[in-house]
């Protein structure tokens, strides 16, 4: 009997990022909300 496994692998990064996220996202743009932040250390 043939068995199918198939899944995903997560993994996360506890990541420093010394500004507040206020900072950088736009109120009147809340609906299309794209990020991308530099952290300079992990």
């Amino acid at each position: 009997m043939p068995i199918l496994v198939s899944g995903s692998i997560a993994v996360d990064h506890i990541m420093v990022f010394r500004d507040r996220f206020r900072n950088h996202i736009q109120p009147d743009k809340i609906h299309v909300i794209n990020v991308a932040f530099h952290v300079p250390q992990m």
